[in-house]
């Protein structure tokens, strides 16, 4: 037991090397009552060995560099803040006040998509609004916006999906820019089978402290995620789609149809660009394209184990390989019901084959293996009806961002401990070394 120790011990140092965690941040506990989330605090478990700052930030963290050096995050619910030491300590908190608004059902929503800086210095915004329209109708626009001032005016709105589809990003920062200076936003579409099947179809369940409790949602309700791509090449004036859709057509159809959901993406090296999506098989998928995003490839199953949770992928400045931050959790894990307790890192400079794998957080009883082989056999991996007694340490990481800084790292992502009404959420920063995800194998 006492090596065991010594081993987690030596892990922790690493992983919380200059961490920088804020207190609770209300919006990611929606079980509370309004009166919970503004009390709450976050227990020893997850503030001890950690800087504590005073400020709420969600999730989706995108993050550009000022012109004065300092670092300055947007996240999906207009939140603005001020970081002057890496990602350390933030401050200046402040919201867009002309786009963020109390919505008056939870079927409406105001999002950023993030933001980040483009080859003419200027600063771009994309932000989307959807609701349910009478008759049952629902609607989602995607708008972009310009900065010429780091952010203090904004350009008028431009529409990206005039035709109203109902596609929308992964939460934070899922835009990217070429090297051509071509812009890439990559969104999914959902259909589902309804708010009624969900409400009477079995979920995947556990006890908690003699109660049952649901620990996974969507992941056994009947849906069909597609992804498409917006792009860009006047730094947003005027879009385009890509041809048709990135649909889950596993060889061929042989493999059956899976989601294509949350997608990330980032060229490589030689021009092409890679994206990942998360899917039901118990791996990421992905796709790529030769001509900027105009065609994709059939997806394919990637070499990444991964529950049905979405990932992060960002292209290295120092050496343009892409890094990639995800839920690496094996079959076993995610039957279990330990679908996010695991929040990996690795490299890849080709798109096909990965390395330098890293753990970045582990909760309650995950294995301390640095890479998960996923199972050869692709069928659907979800979580047993009924999972038992969870563990008393249960916890999950997810929704990952990635910003670079000099040769630091900045992974910023939603960090959560026990379930239910005892549930506490918090945003999460590390800043690590860029070495430190190469030290690896």
């Amino acid at each position: 037991m006492a090596d065991e120790r010594e081993g987690q011990d030596e892990e922790e140092q690493i992983s919380t090397m200059d961490v920088a965690e804020h207190r609770a941040a209300p919006n990611l506990n929606p079980i509370l009552s309004k009166e919970e989330k503004e009390k709450i605090l976050l227990p020893d478990i997850l503030t001890e060995g950690h800087v504590a700052i005073d400020i709420v930030l969600q999730l989706g963290m995108s993050i550009i560099e000022r012109e004065d050096g300092a670092l300055e995050c947007l996240d999906w619910v207009f939140n603005r803040a001020v970081s002057g030491d890496g990602g350390r300590t933030w401050g200046e908190y402040r919201k867009v006040e002309d786009l963020y608004q109390p919505m008056e059902s939870d079927r409406e929503a105001r999002v950023a998509g993030g933001w980040l800086r483009l080859p003419s210095g200027r600063i771009g915004m994309q932000w989307g609004e959807s609701g349910l329209a009478p008759g049952g109708h629902l609607y989602n626009r995607l708008w972009w916006r310009l900065s010429e001032d780091e952010g203090k005016t904004w350009s008028e709105d431009i529409r990206i999906n005039p035709t109203g589809e109902l596609g929308r990003p992964y939460v934070g920062e899922p835009m990217r820019v070429t090297a051509s200076g071509r812009l890439l936003l990559p969104l999914r579409m959902c259909y589902n089978a309804g708010q009624h099947i969900h409400d009477t179809i079995q979920l995947g369940e556990a006890w908690w402290k003699g109660e049952k409790v649901g620990i996974e949602g969507h992941g056994h309700w009947p849906e069909f995620d597609i992804t498409y791509v917006y792009y860009s090449d006047d730094e947003g004036q005027t879009w385009s789609r890509c041809e048709g859709n990135v649909i889950g057509w596993l060889y061929r159809g042989w493999g059956n149809f899976v989601s294509t959901d949350e997608p990330g993406l980032e060229q490589l090296k030689d021009g092409r660009l890679l994206m990942l999506m998360r899917s039901t098989i118990g791996r990421l998928l992905q796709s790529f394209s030769e001509d900027e995003g105009e065609h994709w490839s059939l997806p394919e199953p990637s070499p990444l184990a991964s529950s049905y949770a979405p990932c992060a992928l960002k292209k290295i400045p120092q050496t343009g390989d892409l890094l990639c931050v995800w839920n690496q959790v094996s079959p076993d894990e995610i039957r279990q019901g330990k679908q996010r307790g695991r929040l990996s890192a690795a490299t890849t400079s080709d798109g096909q084959t990965w390395q330098h794998f890293r753990t970045i957080e582990r909760h309650g009883r995950m294995s301390e293996a640095d890479r998960i082989e996923p199972e050869e056999l692709l069928i659907i991996c979800r979580s047993l009806d009924d999972v038992g007694d969870l563990p008393v340490d249960r916890g999950l990481s997810d929704y990952a961002t990635i910003a670079f800084h000099g040769d630091e790292v900045i992974i910023a992502y939603a960090n959560c401990k026990g379930v239910a009404h005892d549930l506490v959420s918090a945003m999460k920063i590390r800043v690590l070394p860029l070495d430190w995800f190469y030290d690896a194998p």
